[in-house]
């Protein structure tokens, strides 16, 4: 089988996967017998809350970018009274963000949709079915020190909601490169946990207030926001460290003028090479970058011998 039909096969059976997820809390939820029109307004609601966080997006790596949505969804999957609705009204809010960014950006595939809501969803479904085994949602309302029984469920939750969503990613750039799959998965976790994690957080503090005093739920913004700035920030410094390396690489060019370009025409060079072997955007980047300074040690050369013209002396050549 050829890399892009294990993609392909891959794609489709995470996406049969979805479907039959989708269909079980479709026929559950029609099911329901509570207050469906206070059910219907939830799902609207946090349907638009994850849609709209979902919107403010940042630039992690070359492979992905994380959506500000993931609070919106923790908050969902605890708040709403019923599971699977909670998973309906995720995989609404995340439809709706994928069709803005197809639709307001053009730079979505139907292979990235699937990965993406695939991700999502499956992700959101393991996390809440765990969650529900370990009774979080039964101890999580409890008034006094029964509450604190909720804490290992609502670990567990945040742990399984990363990993599996991260998973599922990192398998679909693993078929479509030639890297490895826990190399691409440690990269991924590395750039990814904190701050997630930190979006979990402001979830499950979300849902706590939303349930007990809606009112203070809006203070929710503040962390929300020192989340978002921690992500620019991360992508802030990517960026700057690229510019860096690029503006010492063209000082190197420009002082030794016989090899003006030289590192440009190597990067050049060395990008074809990389996209001919099938590697990661990030690895495509390093080498690139790294081709850029693979002079680098001409900066401690002084010019009587970096410029010389004759041969170097035995001294010289020391």
């Amino acid at each position: 089988m050829t890399r892009d039909k294990g993609l392909l096969a891959y794609i489709a059976g995470i996406s049969c996967l979805t479907v039959a997820v989708l269909l079980y809390c479709a026929y559950t939820t029609v099911q329901y017998r509570g207050h469906r029109l206070e059910l219907l307004g939830l799902v609207l609601l946090f349907a638009g809350l994850g849609w709209l966080g979902s919107q403010r997006r940042v630039l992690v790596s070359q492979s992905s970018d994380h959506v500000m949505g993931t609070t919106a969804q923790i908050a969902t999957l605890i708040s709403l009274p019923l599971p699977a609705a909670a998973i309906l009204t995720i995989a609404i809010a995340k439809s709706m963000s994928e069709l803005t960014i197809l639709v307001r950006y053009r730079s979505r595939t139907l292979r990235g949709i699937a990965v993406n809501l695939s991700g999502t969803l499956l992700a959101n479904a393991a996390c809440l079915a765990i969650y529900e085994l370990l009774q979080g949602d039964h101890y999580i309302w409890r008034n006094g020190p029964e509450a604190v029984l909720a804490v290992p469920g609502l670990l567990v939750l945040a742990l399984t909601y990363h990993f599996v969503g991260m998973s599922v990613v990192a398998g679909a750039i693993t078929l479509s490169t030639e890297d490895r799959i826990t190399g691409i998965f440690l990269r991924i976790a590395k750039d990814t946990f904190l701050p997630e994690m930190s979006l979990v957080l402001t979830g499950i503090i979300f849902a706590i207030l939303w349930h007990f005093r809606p009112g203070l739920s809006l203070f929710v913004i503040v962390p929300v926001l020192m989340s978002i700035r921690s992500f620019e920030s991360l992508a802030r410094l990517r960026k700057e460290t690229v510019e860096a390396v690029i503006k010492m690489a063209e000082s190197i060019d420009l002082r030794d003028t016989g090899t003006s370009d030289h590192s440009k025409r190597i990067a050049d060079m060395t990008k074809l090479l990389a996209e001919g072997l099938r590697l990661t955007p990030e690895h495509t980047n390093d080498v690139i970058l790294a081709s850029r300074v693979h002079d680098l040690g001409k900066i401690g050369i002084s010019n009587d011998i970096l410029l010389k013209q004759g041969p170097l002396t035995f001294e010289e050549r020391e």
